[in-house]
Parts: C-alpha cells; sequence; structure tokens
C-alpha cells in the first residue's frame, strides 16, 4: 500500500507542476496581445519587457523541469521494476 500511495502523490505532484507551468505559460502566449494594449507596457523601456518576459519563462520553467524529471524518474523506475519480473520468470 504505501508504493501505491506513493506514487500517487507522484502523480499528483507531477500533474499540479505542469499545470502551474502551463499557467505561466499561458499567460506568456496571451500576454503578450493584451500587453501591448495596455499604457503601462507601453511606457516601459526594453529592458524592462525582457526582464518581464525572462520572468514569466523562468518561473514556467521552475515548475516544468522538476515535473518533467519526476515523471521521466517514475516512468523509468516502473519500467526497470517490469523488466526485472519479466527476467525472473
Amino acid at each position: 500500500m504505501p508504493l501505491l500511495w506513493e506514487h500517487a502523490m507522484k502523480t499528483l505532484y507531477t500533474v499540479l507542476l505542469l499545470v502551474l507551468s502551463n499557467v505561466f505559460m499561458t499567460i506568456a502566449w496571451y500576454g503578450h496581445l493584451k500587453f501591448a494594449s495596455m499604457k503601462w507596457f507601453q511606457s516601459l523601456p526594453l529592458i524592462g519587457i525582457i526582464l518581464i518576459s525572462w520572468g514569466i519563462a523562468f518561473a514556467e520553467y521552475c515548475f516544468q523541469v522538476p515535473a518533467n524529471r519526476i515523471g521521466w524518474r517514475d516512468r523509468k523506475q516502473r519500467c526497470c521494476r517490469s523488466m526485472c519480473c519479466r527476467e525472473s520468470t
């Protein structure tokens, strides 16, 4: 039972991180359409726009990379366990 619980929590954690990553990706994609029409954004210098863009991308990266690593590690462990079981039979 603990192994099943651990797998469920890893799955939930991975999904949560990917959802958060997707929120930032959506802000980045749709933000460039909406931000252009906002007064405060129009008055920003180029360096301000670059910092905002890189900040959004960095936040997305901080959620997406750990989620992919957790998912990859978990899948790899399950594949190794199932191969070991097949080889022993």
